[in-house]
């Protein structure tokens, strides 16, 4: 009984938002004359939609997170249901975004079914923080449970200087410290563009 309680939530929860689907193309501004960045116009998120096209499979990688504690956080029957908060994350190499899939985080194929604090329900980039207790996350926890390296010269197989911003302002500190709050992350490498905006759905 439980464990179809716990089954049907988990799938509940992937499902919420997928009532509006949608592939939202991310904003692709160029520097101006002046050679300044140009804040580019905020773009609306969906439930259940994606941003740009798909580059890696949903879920974790096979080095993520797959049952074990990840950095000191545990793979947990239920949501947690203390400390609530929504981030965003874009990643951009050589000016091309790419997807941050859906599913990071969400084991529902595990013995018992679970999922970690940090984890994704589509692939439009918005972290779901949701834990028991009211602590700090970071961004490295987030990509250890995905299962993809991040360091200060290299995110996934992609290799260069990490340029980071948090709503639109350079963060010059180790990407992997950062915290994950409510606010718009943006990881570059290469050709520079400008960190694009988003809004979350109303109900985030």
């Amino acid at each position: 009984m439980r464990r179809t309680l716990i089954l049907a939530i988990l799938g509940a929860s992937i499902l919420a938002g997928c009532s509006r689907q949608g592939t939202q193309r991310s904003a692709e501004p160029a520097p101006s004359k002046s050679g300044v960045l140009e804040k580019s116009a905020a773009i609306q998120l969906l439930d259940g939609g994606s941003i740009d096209e798909r580059t890696y499979t949903a879920g974790d990688s096979a080095s993520g997170g797959h049952g074990a504690a990840i950095s000191g956080i545990k793979c947990e029957p239920l949501e947690g249901s203390v400390f609530h908060i929504h981030a965003h994350l874009s990643v951009i190499v050589d000016g091309k975004q790419l997807q941050v899939p859906r599913r990071i985080g969400i084991l529902r194929r595990a013995q018992p079914p679970c999922l970690y604090a940090l984890h994704t329900h589509d692939a439009t980039g918005i972290i779901h923080v949701e834990a028991p207790t009211v602590r700090n996350f970071t961004l490295g926890q987030f990509f250890g449970i995905w299962g993809i390296p991040l360091t200060g010269s290299k995110i996934a197989t992609n290799h260069g200087r990490v340029i980071v911003y948090i709503d639109g302002t350079r963060y010059r500190g180790n990407p992997k410290d950062l915290a994950v709050r409510a606010q718009l992350i943006t990881l570059e490498i290469g050709k520079r563009v400008a960190p694009p905006s988003y809004l979350f759905p109303q109900h985030e």
